[in-house]
Formats: C-alpha cells, sequence, structure tokens
C-alpha cells in the first residue's frame, strides 16, 4: 500500500478519535462563559507563510463544528494571533491570504491551545454526491468541519469547493432529505 493511504487511514483514524474523545459531546457542558479566565478560553498561535516568515494583517476564523459559533482574531506584525472561544469541542481554524490558505482542526477543551500555523496553496475541490440509485442529490450541504468552505450540490449533484489549501480533511455530508444521516469523509487536497 502506499504512503497516501496510509497518511488518509491516519486522518481518518484521528479525525474519529477526536469526535469520540468529545467530553460533554451534545450538551450544555461545553459552555464555558464565567468558569475560566480569558487565557484558557484560547487557541492561540503564530501564522506563517509559505516561506516560513510570520504574516501580518490576517483575519484567523475560529468556527465550532456543531454550534457554527464564530470567533475571530487578526494576525500582528509578528503573525501572532489568539482567538477567545466560549464553547468546548472541535473548532475549523482557517485564514486566507491572496491565493494561499490555511485551515486545521483544533479541539479545544477549555484550556490554552497552542497551534502552529502555514498558509498553503489552494485547490479547488470537485465531485457530485449520488444516492443508492444513482440519482443526483439535490441541494446536499458538503463541508469541510468547521470552516467557510461549503457548498450544496448543484440540481445535477456536483459541487465545487475553491481554493481549499493543501492537506488531508475531514468532510461533513448533509443531506437535505432527512430520511439520510449525514456522512463524514476525510479528502486529500493536494
Amino acid at each position: 500500500m502506499n504512503k497516501h493511504f496510509y497518511r488518509s487511514a491516519f486522518a481518518v483514524l484521528a479525525f474519529c478519535s477526536l469526535i469520540a474523545c468529545d467530553p460533554g459531546h451534545g450538551d450544555d457542558s461545553k459552555n464555558l462563559s464565567g468558569s475560566f479566565s480569558e487565557e484558557q478560553n484560547t487557541i492561540a498561535g503564530v501564522l506563517k507563510g509559505i516561506n516560513g516568515k510570520p504574516v501580518a494583517k490576517v483575519k484567523i476564523l475560529a468556527l465550532h463544528a456543531e454550534n457554527k459559533e464564530r470567533a475571530s482574531d487578526t494576525t500582528d506584525e509578528k503573525g501572532m494571533f489568539a482567538v477567545d472561544l466560549s464553547h468546548r469541542g472541535l473548532y475549523g481554524l482557517s485564514a486566507s491570504k491572496d491565493d494561499l490558505a490555511m485551515y486545521k482542526v483544533v479541539k479545544f477543551e477549555g484550556k490554552y491551545v497552542e497551534v502552529e500555523t502555514k498558509l498553503d496553496s489552494t485547490y479547488d475541490v470537485s465531485g457530485s454526491i449520488v444516492e443508492d440509485d444513482d440519482t443526483p442529490s439535490k441541494e446536499t450541504y458538503i463541508a469541510l468541519l468547521g470552516s467557510k468552505w461549503e457548498k450544496h450540490t448543484d440540481s445535477d449533484g456536483s459541487f465545487t469547493i475553491k481554493k481549499v489549501p493543501k492537506g488531508i480533511y475531514p468532510v461533513v455530508v448533509k443531506p437535505l432529505d432527512k430520511k439520510f444521516v449525514n456522512s463524514y469523509y476525510v479528502v486529500s487536497v493536494e
């Protein structure tokens, strides 16, 4: 088996472990308001460019994977950012500048989290969703978990998500028809 298969398999296992180990999954115990100091309710780091140097004046967005809580910060002259959060769970951390972007899934448990982030090349991700009988799945929602990269399928079941950064990412597929369940996949963008 090739190296790409092992990377993808590892990514699937890592993503599943993040979901399985999420304390308080689905309950209100995730709300941290008033229970920690501001420093503990933070995902922080330095955003670097392809050249490895810090990148200033870029908006960093943290989007909760379940409740869509949004929080953001803008990098300073040293590329540093600190996004303050109020709920536990999985967050998609993203940023874009010109034709470069960054995306990372971060598990936040109410403690200070420091992350390494880097802008990278972007690509368009295209595909189609079909139902069991090979009919196009219309208006199906597809997104990188907790991110701004999201689309609904067209009438023929096709979609294109533009300017997705290079990497291996969890994707959620939510059909419009509630008789179907949400599905989670891992995609490699390169």
